[in-house]
């Protein structure tokens, strides 16, 4: 074996020997700073918090904490040894969150309500040894983001809330005396949908609901159901709603919104209202939609296509069927004048009403169904169309398969298994417009069916990473919301159904029951 040898005589040998003990001296004694004191490795020392993404729902009681753990040389610390110090650090904002052993809801009261990073730094004083992670955390309220349902109980309007949660929704039936919100609604309910937000994309924070009954609507931050008095008392006075002319609304992008009352569409902009204050109108019926004194045509039902510009955030440009005319008519976000939307159909398309329409987003082009019938002459047509104006098919839809969605309270259209969706007696049919047959979809039995919602999500519309693939594969769900009329107080139930392809039956994947008799739902995203 070969090894090292110094001729102890030789000069320069001394020389190298002593310079190898120093250096050795030297790296030994760098050692033990790096170690600290009591020769402990730093590696010795680890903190961990819980993996994933942790989600804190603010205002409820019995949030749990986030509790890290502490291994010191292989072994479990007690986290509430005052041997340790603790630092938590919001990376949102650089803020310091608590020295405290555990971080609580409290500590996060000054966090924007989204999706932050943090990092807890933990130090051993006695040797000043340290150890840091980083973990996520989804800072949300109970009425931020899920499905709000409005209900009737004994004649008035009441709110609940099915807030999502990957695990599961969590149910609130009276947010009032359950979260503590004081949101009075004169009125029996009518309907309820997201409109959109305060600013534009880029720039909004706060998803707006839109709340009507027979007397009023309010407008209201789905964050904490906050309402916007001045906002509110615009739109009531500008709808006037009352028991015989129900409003329904819906959004129209990022930050403008539809109301439709009887033969009229109605374009609000929201930013305009929550941040400039500034209230104002556009008749979507109307070849001058600003002109107040402008002739309105009749046009009970529209749908959105491509926006305005495609460069800025999506404010949706809508199609309204003009009844009077027999044409329909593009409607632009900012245009001064609304134009005819002319299509080449082999004919007129006079005396005929839209029984249902709706879009199905593109990359390029949209894709847009729509039902047409002429009540003297009974004639229907299934009519589907690009925003290019290009027609895919105009086809004949015999009587028999339309008469019942002509008394449906609810026509829904499903673009992926090609049905028009509606409701008869205690029955869901699915009319397969691709087949030609008509197929019962669900049965409920003794119970009675007072809504049935396919909500569209719109593309773009939630910053929040991932937020928009999951919004697009909840809202192709069918909601069906049923009540006992022997008990409509507690007896309400709301359902989620997925539609199978070829011609099956509903398959239902959520059931809640105890509301009261539920009329109208929509799911508040994330902006």
């Amino acid at each position: 074996m070969k090894g090292i040898s110094f001729n102890l005589e030789s000069p320069i040998s001394l020389v190298g020997l002593l310079f190898s003990c120093c250096l050795t001296f030297f790296l030994v004694g760098c050692e033990q700073d790096l170690i600290g004191e009591g020769d402990y490795d730093p590696k010795e020392l680890t903190v961990t918090v819980p993996e994933g993404i942790t989600t804190v729902m603010m205002g409820l009681e019995g949030v749990e904490p986030i509790k890290p753990m502490i291994k010191f040389r292989g072994e479990t610390v007690d986290i509430n040894s005052d041997k340790f110090s603790f630092l938590w650090t919001s990376l949102h904002d650089q803020d310091t969150l608590t020295d405290n052993p555990v971080l609580t809801y409290q500590n996060l009261v000054t966090q924007d309500t989204t999706l932050i990073s943090y990092m807890l730094t933990v130090k051993e004083k006695s040797t000043g040894l340290s150890a840091k992670t980083t973990g996520s955390i989804f800072i949300t309220t109970p009425t931020k983001e899920g499905w709000m349902l409005l209900g009737e109980k004994a004649g008035t309007s009441t709110v609940s809330m099915l807030t999502y949660r990957p695990e599961g929704y969590k149910k609130f039936i009276d947010i009032g005396a359950e979260l503590g919100i004081n949101l009075p609604l004169a009125g029996k309910p009518v309907s309820i949908a997201a409109l959109g937000t305060e600013q534009s994309f880029t720039d909004g924070k706060y998803q707006f609901i839109g709340i009507v009954t027979d007397q009023e609507v309010k407008i209201a931050r789905a964050l904490d159901l906050m309402v916007n008095q001045a906002a509110s008392q615009f739109v009531t006075t500008t709808l006037a709603p009352t028991p015989t002319t129900p409003i329904l609304l819906e959004t129209s992008g990022a930050s403008t919104f539809i109301a439709h009352k009887g033969n009229d569409a109605n374009r609000f902009d929201l930013r305009a209202l929550i941040s400039f204050k500034q209230y104002a109108i556009r008749y979507l019926n109307s070849y001058t939609p600003t002109a107040l004194a402008n002739p309105r045509f009749t046009g009970p039902k529209s749908t959105f296509t491509i926006p305005e510009n495609s460069s800025k955030p999506p404010e949706l440009t809508r199609l309204i069927f003009n009844e009077d005319a027999g044409v329909f008519v593009s409607s632009a976000p900012t245009a001064a004048s609304n134009t005819n939307f002319v299509l080449p159909l082999p004919i007129s398309l006079n005396g005929f009403k839209v029984v249902t329409i709706g879009t199905k987003r593109g990359a390029t082009q949209d894709d847009i169904t729509a039902l047409l019938h002429n009540p003297a002459t009974q004639e229907s047509y299934l009519l589907q169309f690009l925003s290019n104006k290009i027609v895919k098919r105009f086809v004949p839809v015999p009587y028999i398969h339309v008469e019942d969605m002509l008394t449906s309270k609810f026509v829904e259209i499903d673009h992926d298994a090609n049905y028009f969706i509606y409701t008869k007696g205690a029955d869901i049919m699915g009319y397969d417009y691709n087949a030609g047959i008509t197929v019962n979809l669900l049965n409920v039995g003794s119970e009675e069916i007072s809504y049935i919602k396919l909500t569209q999500y719109i593309p773009q519309t939630s910053k929040v990473v991932g937020r928009a693939d999951l919004y697009s594969q909840l809202l192709k769900k069918l909601v069906v919301c049923t009540y006992d009329p022997a008990n409509p107080n507690t007896s309400g139930i709301f359902r989620l159904f997925s539609i199978p392809l070829g011609n099956q039956q509903l398959v239902k994947e959520v059931e809640e029951t105890g509301f009261p008799k539920l009329v109208s739902a929509t799911f508040s995203t994330i902006p």
